[in-house]
């Protein structure tokens, strides 16, 4: 494993889908107004007390993470933004954008870097990466900036009693903070032998099925066919989806292509599936998430994923390499993947 979650915040509106705890979750949010490259992104807003999102990593024992993102101040807001690595023990490696100052700071047990110099400034989008490692002796911490290390440190004690692993990544607002925006987040870590540093500037793109796949078992409602039920350019929830409650139901969708959406890419460091999923009956169910690659299904060993009610939950699959073949992913081999899920188990 080294990719551990994605996100281009384009695909959905409430954050309990594909994130996991809130605390004033209300003012962290998507905005479909501000993206980079695309409507989405991530508005980072404190008014009425700060606020917290929380992402559980899976695995939750990494030793090294490493996070990418575009960041924009788009009203040069003097209020600060917080990114943060959170350990098994609750603590917190932090990166800190300062504004007026424009400084950003990095710190975790008690260890500080942080740079003198102005560099970040308001209404520009600047891409922005944090590595830190875990070690009793040779921690380290590093910033970078649009490619360049703006800041780093060796050599450190990173490593508290009774540490098991980086288990969280969260992103803060301070009380009041206005206009910090966030967009096309990556993050790794560096147990595998693809994506195991940092990526660079990077675009994170969602590829939404286009037309139906060898096999449509479940029902759709709201829609005309199925994979008119789950295009959504932001997830609908109720208002259109299918449904299916027997075991071995499977659902397969081809998916619109980079040709198709305009976008040539160099580089393709990954790929991953999401699905949204709620329970709608008593006794447990489960399924997989699934990538189809010449009409075969791919679940990368993934373990079942309980179904849950009350409210959708995403669940998601990433693939550092083609399956089929154990590859690099190329713009070709893109074009031929489609989507996903099947019903493994259903208590009656």
């Amino acid at each position: 494993m080294s990719v551990l979650f994605l996100d281009s915040f384009d695909h959905y509106n409430q954050m309990d889908e594909k994130w996991d705890a809130q605390f004033f979750g209300s003012n962290i949010f998507p905005v479909f107004d501000h993206g980079r490259f695309t409507p989405g992104a991530l508005q980072i807003k404190g008014t009425g007390g700060g606020g917290t999102q929380t992402k559980n990593l899976d695995p939750p024992t990494s030793q090294e993470v490493i996070a990418g993102f575009a960041y924009n101040n788009t009203n040069a807001d003097v209020y600060s933004a917080r990114i943060n690595f959170e350990d098994n023990l609750g603590n917190k490696a932090y990166l800190i954008i300062d504004f007026p100052s424009g400084v950003a700071s990095f710190s975790y047990l008690g260890n500080n870097i942080s740079t003198g110099l102005t560099i970040f400034t308001g209404s520009v989008w600047q891409h922005v990466e944090i590595r830190v490692k875990a070690h009793a002796s040779l921690g380290e911490l590093e910033i970078r900036r649009n490619g360049q290390t703006e800041a780093s440190a060796t050599g450190l004690n990173t490593l508290d009693v009774g540490f098991t692993g980086f288990s969280q990544f969260v992103i803060g607002a301070d009380h009041n903070s206005q206009r910090h925006h966030l967009d096309d987040l990556y993050i790794f870590n560096t147990e595998g032998d693809k994506n195991n540093t940092f990526a660079g500037d990077t675009r994170i793109t969602v590829l939404r099925p286009n037309a139906n796949g060898l096999d449509n078992n479940f029902t759709p409602f709201g829609a005309a066919d199925n994979y008119m039920a789950v295009d959504d350019a932001i997830h609908d929830q109720d208002l259109t989806y299918v449904e299916a409650g027997q075991i071995g139901a499977k659902e397969r969708y081809s998916l619109f292509d980079f040709t198709e959406l305009g976008i040539s890419p160099g580089t393709v460091y990954c790929t991953q599936v999401v699905n949204a999923s709620k329970k709608t009956d008593a006794g447990q169910l489960k399924y997989k998430d699934q990538m189809i690659i010449g009409g075969i299904a791919y679940d990368n060993g993934q373990a079942d994923v309980i179904a849950t009610s009350g409210t959708y939950q995403m669940t998601f699959m990433v693939n550092d390499t083609d399956p089929s073949d154990g590859g690099d992913w190329t713009e070709a081999k893109i074009a031929a993947i489609g989507s996903g899920i099947e019903i493994t188990f259903r208590e009656v």
